[in-house]
């Protein structure tokens, strides 16, 4: 794509290129043991992520309304659900890593 500008009194012309690369992958459709890698990555990609909690629920327009209340939320709320997202967190890599150790076995494997 092209573009071109005029600058200022001189008549100096400006002008930019962009240059775009298209890249596609294929993936062999015959790849041994191309059916077990297929189901790894149907399982990786299919690992449930954690959702955590938000320390200011509702938005910072109900701080002010809610200030009184909130060490409350903090200390016997959010403490508790950040710490069991992050331990989901910790479990989904955990198998993610496994899942790509698994992946890399059959790939150094020979037909």
């Amino acid at each position: 794509m092209f573009r071109g500008a005029l600058e200022g009194a001189t008549g100096r012309n400006t002008y930019e290129y962009d240059h775009y690369v298209k890249l596609h992958f294929v993936r062999d459709l015959h790849l041994a043991h191309g059916a077990e890698i297929r189901t790894l990555e149907r399982e990786y990609f299919s690992l449930p992520m954690p959702s955590f909690p938000r320390l200011f629920p509702g938005g910072v327009f109900l701080v002010l309304l809610w200030y009184p209340f909130w060490p409350f939320w903090y200390f016997f709320g959010y403490r508790q659900k950040k710490a069991a997202a992050e331990a989901h967190l910790r479990a989904v890599q955990q198998r993610a890593d496994e899942i790509a150790t698994e992946v890399e076995g059959y790939l150094q494997r020979p037909q």
